[in-house]
């Protein structure tokens, strides 16, 4: 966030791990727990998740309700 500039409460991160998820908590970051990836669903859980999805194509659905916009 420092290099970038960006606002983390603008921010998204995707991750299928807990060192993911707590990364982005650490940095104030908007998470998504993605369950296609090598993170079982019960370690994205335990890490608490602000989101989970079990498809890529969930994604923009979810990054828009997180952000309190609507898909038109």
């Amino acid at each position: 966030m420092d290099e970038t500039g960006f606002d983390p409460r603008k921010c998204i991160m995707v991750g299928d791990r807990q060192m993911d998820i707590f990364g982005a908590k650490n940095n104030d970051i908007n998470n998504i727990g993605a369950l296609w990836g090598y993170g079982e669903a019960d370690e994205l859980r335990m890490a608490e998740a602000d989101m989970l999805a079990g498809h890529p194509e969930e994604l923009a659905e979810i990054s828009f309700d997180m952000m309190g916009l609507t898909l038109d």
